[in-house]
């Protein structure tokens, strides 16, 4: 790994940096130190999510920080939840994915049911505690 890369190595779990994985890593990793913002791209497979985590998560940790990920597809979040888990065996951290109303609820019956319904099962339910 390049000198930036053994400042996230303890957050890197993968032997080997993909092409251009790196440059994403130093991209991030300078946008954090500097606390500036920055927008990437890339096509699926580079390692977009553990690249961002782990560029991310040493600043988090020695300022005590919090992480907002926003992904738009609920299989974009189970992507991070899973890298989190699999970093967390080697890091004391933790994660969590917050969701819609759908699929959030305690309730299996809402779960199982349409996301459009969900609203009104929610309103009925209260409204018999």
């Amino acid at each position: 790994m390049t000198e930036l890369a053994r400042d996230v190595a303890d957050f890197f779990l993968y032997a080997e940096v993909r092409p251009f994985q790196d440059q994403f890593i130093k991209t991030i990793f300078s946008a954090v130190e500097e606390g500036c913002s920055v927008a990437v791209e890339g096509s699926n497979g580079l390692g977009k999510t553990i690249a961002t985590l782990s560029a991310c998560l040493p600043k988090a940790l020695e300022k005590n920080l919090k992480i907002l990920y926003v992904a738009r597809t609920h299989r974009q979040h189970d992507r991070v939840i899973e890298e989190l888990k699999n970093i967390s065996r080697k890091q004391s951290i933790s994660g969590i994915s917050v969701r819609g109303r759908h699929e959030m609820c305690l309730t299996q019956f809402v779960r199982d049911n349409a996301a459009r319904a969900v609203m009104e099962i929610c309103e009925l339910l209260k409204a018999k505690n």
